[in-house]
């Protein structure tokens, strides 16, 4: 099994890999690269996501949680792993709220969905204390952000856990617990309230923890036609078990894809995942979650008003652009290239600075800051 603070970049890769499908996702489309079964199905990536998170927490401070001072250290490490690049895109939703408020009084229009109707004081406050996705009816602001708050908070109760001697086994139970929950009370849909998001991410970080036990007591080693196939396996599953009850079962083949890439021999396929643009992409992956609403909205805007695209609005009140027959893997494929800009400079500008809290000004004496994430 991996160490702690060793990096498994194929499973990195595949962290970037899975933010790239609910990019497409959200993006939609009526071409056949995009409109097809898999990236309807992608907004369940986000589980992979927590499953993924669970193990790598576990694999890093496990066994460094051990009293009060050690899980408050641990907490504050989170916060400022999450919190900086949540509030920078935040405050730019807010500024679109204002925009589009300052644009209706000025030419009486009104948006589909007019300022501050949805994203009002109440979810304002909501995002800015990371309850977004535990107390409010419904996403807000920056859309994605509800899996962040729903993580954080997974956070604490798993540190919690890690104080109690009998960790390992409250791991375990917490993991089916929450499993039992969506199996009783929700068809075994772990995707389809919005109110059981702050659950399902606990029973999805807690079963990656569970890998982490697993592999921590008995290393596993696998052929070389593991990897490929738990791959195909998890796509296979992503698309017949989405909007199913079989969607239970999603985080437990999550699982099995860590366990085979985090094991075993260095594999054709993990070298393949392991190549450096690959890699590049795991690393800005928390960017390209958190700023593709907002730049695919911009750039929507100016295809929209800037080069007059046309737009349908569908039952639901969302606005469609008419992109102009054989153009839309273009116009999106600007849309993602920008994406992949404004997620390396916000990961560059935002998330390495404040990684540790508040960049400190360097003086003459002061020599390089440590420590880990």
């Amino acid at each position: 099994m991996k160490q702690a603070g060793e990096k498994i970049l194929p499973l990195e890769s595949l962290r970037g890999i899975a933010a790239l499908s609910v990019v497409v996702y959200h993006a939609g489309g009526q071409s056949t690269f995009l409109d097809n079964a898999f990236f309807r199905h992608a907004y369940v990536m986000v589980d992979f996501f927590f499953v993924l998170s669970g193990y790598v927490i576990a694999l890093n401070y496990f066994d460094r949680v051990r009293d009060l001072r050690s899980l408050a250290d641990f907490q504050i490490k989170r916060f400022w792993r999450l919190y900086p690049l949540h509030l920078a895109t935040l405050l730019a939703f807010l500024a679109i709220e204002v925009a589009k408020y300052a644009f209706q009084l000025k030419t009486g229009i009104t948006a589909n969905n007019p300022a501050f109707s949805v994203n009002d004081g109440g979810a304002f406050l909501a995002n800015l204390v990371l309850l977004q996705g535990i107390v409010m009816p419904s996403p807000s602001f920056n859309i994605p952000s509800w899996s962040i708050s729903a993580e954080f908070y997974t956070y604490l109760i798993f540190g919690l856990v890690l104080l109690v001697p009998a960790r390992r086994l409250i791991i375990v139970l917490v993991a089916i617990a929450g499993f039992a929950v969506f199996a009783l009370f929700q068809d075994g849909l772990i995707a389809d309230d919005y109110r059981f998001t702050l659950l399902r991410c606990v029973m999805s970080f807690f079963t990656g923890a569970c890998v982490y036990l697993v592999l921590r007591s008995r290393p596993m080693d696998f052929p070389a036609f593991a990897q490929p196939l738990a791959l195909v396996t998890a796509a296979l599953c992503v698309i017949a078990l989405t909007h199913t009850s079989g969607e239970i079962l999603l985080p437990v083949v999550f699982a099995l894809v860590i366990v085979v890439f985090s094991s075993g021999r260095d594999q054709w396929i993990a070298r393949a995942l392991s190549v450096r643009p690959l890699v590049w992409l795991g690393t800005i992956s928390y960017s390209v979650y958190m700023t593709h609403s907002g730049v695919w909205w911009a750039t929507e805007q100016f295809y929209r008003f800037a080069l007059k695209l046309p737009t349908i609005t569908t039952e639901t009140g969302q606005v469609w652009l008419l992109y102009p027959e054989g153009t839309q893997l273009i116009y999106q494929g600007i849309q993602l290239a920008l994406t992949l800009l404004v997620s390396q400079l916000t990961y560059s500008l935002i998330e390495v600075p404040f990684r540790y809290g508040l960049p400190r000004r360097k003086t003459a004496n002061a020599g390089p800051a440590g420590g880990k994430a």
